[in-house]
């Protein structure tokens, strides 16, 4: 295709900006509302037309260097390009956009909560060739050398010297690393473990757990506080090792974990000892129940809950329900099924888990009318 130039309207989710050419939306890479640009070859993913820019012509006074040195080659951190206050704005603005496109909602106020913005990730995935290690550039399989992170804790930046002792024999691949700010854990060590909120939260090495632990500990003091001591019942819906629901089992909430992978299982019984622990898929559990809690914690992977989920939640019919999700748009496709059910939506709140990335996490809270 021949260079041209386009504008970028606005940003939607994942950070991308939108704009247009004589053959329709152009979605674009690694810019700013406002900002002109020339494009000389797009790509299509999943049918849509994606590009990035070959020279900018005009930019945002909102644009700024990437602090990190190899920000446009390695694929972690793809949103450095504009401040910290910015990004969060501009989060905010695409889930309204995907509120409002996919929800049909025009959401009231979203809570904007920050936390350290650098040096905050205390879990990450590593990769090793036999020489280097580092993390693959976007879109790649390409290792991209890394000897410094500056999203990385500092127990975590000595895993990118390849002269660790860790990397000694070690086969090519991809590795699980996690710390509590002193002690480092690796994926084949049996248990790992943190002390958030006074308590200390036991998880798998390879697991999942989030990386932010700052904004993990503010957003379960935040849940302990909006739901307060109650001796009634509570699901925790791919509830993992129960991290949201910890502080509440000790205030004497009834918990039942639902989570469907079982390596997980002897964390959550550790972490709630009182609480209850179901190994299963959630729309399973939840096709065989009649009666529901008092609260749902909701807290589905990327990809969101499923319909039969959603079906199920509908059909119980629960009085309270805690969503969480790292996807708007699923999140909106979610929240026009509560909406439409006569669900009213009490908090809704934009908790920024991943700085310098566009990746998003969405909490809300809903009360059935």
């Amino acid at each position: 295709m021949s260079s041209q130039h386009v504008v970028i309207e606005k940003l939607v989710s994942g950070g991308l900006g939108l704009g247009r050419d004589e053959q329709g939306i152009l979605f674009v890479e690694g810019v700013l509302p406002q900002e002109r640009v020339q494009i000389e070859e797009w790509h299509r993913v999943h049918g849509v037309r994606r590009a990035r820019p070959a020279r900018w012509l005009e930019t945002s006074p909102r644009r700024r260097s990437p602090p990190c040195p190899i920000h446009e080659t390695c694929g972690g951190c793809g949103f450095q390009h504009t401040d910290e206050d910015n990004q969060l704005q501009l989060k905010a603005s695409w889930v309204r956009e995907s509120l409002r496109r996919l929800g049909g909602w025009e959401c009231g106020d979203i809570e904007l909560v920050p936390g350290a913005s650098w040096a905050y990730r205390h879990r990450t995935q590593i990769h090793w060739d036999g020489v280097y290690v580092g993390f693959l550039a976007a879109r790649s399989n390409q290792l991209v050398p890394v000897s410094r992170c500056p999203v990385l804790g500092a127990p975590l930046q000595e895993l990118l010297d390849p002269k660790h002792e860790f990397w000694r024999g070690r086969a090519a691949g991809r590795y699980t690393f996690s710390d509590n700010g002193s002690e480092v854990f690796t994926e084949d060590q049996p248990r790992a473990w943190v002390d958030l909120n006074g308590q200390r939260l036991w998880y798998h090495p390879a697991g999942f757990l989030q990386s932010h632990l700052e904004l993990t500990e503010k957003l379960r003091a935040w849940i302990d506080e909006t739901l307060g001591p109650s001796t009634t019942s509570l699901w925790d819906l791919y509830g993992g090792v129960g991290t949201w629901s910890q502080l509440l089992a000790r205030r004497g909430w009834r918990v039942t974990v639902v989570e469907s992978d079982r390596r997980l299982e002897p964390f959550a019984r550790r972490n709630l000892p009182s609480g209850e622990w179901v190994g299963e898929r959630v729309e399973d559990y939840l096709a065989r129940e009649t009666t529901p809690p008092d609260w749902v914690i909701l807290d589905p992977s990327r990809g969101g809950s499923s319909p039969r989920v959603l079906e199920e939640l509908l059909r119980l019919a629960p009085l309270n329900l805690l969503a969480l999700s790292c996807n708007p748009d699923t999140f909106a496709r979610d929240a026009r099924r509560w909406i439409a059910a006569g669900w009213q939506n009490s908090y809704l709140g934009l908790w920024d888990f991943y700085p310098q990335t566009a990746h998003v996490e969405v909490v809300s809270v809903w009360r059935r009318g």
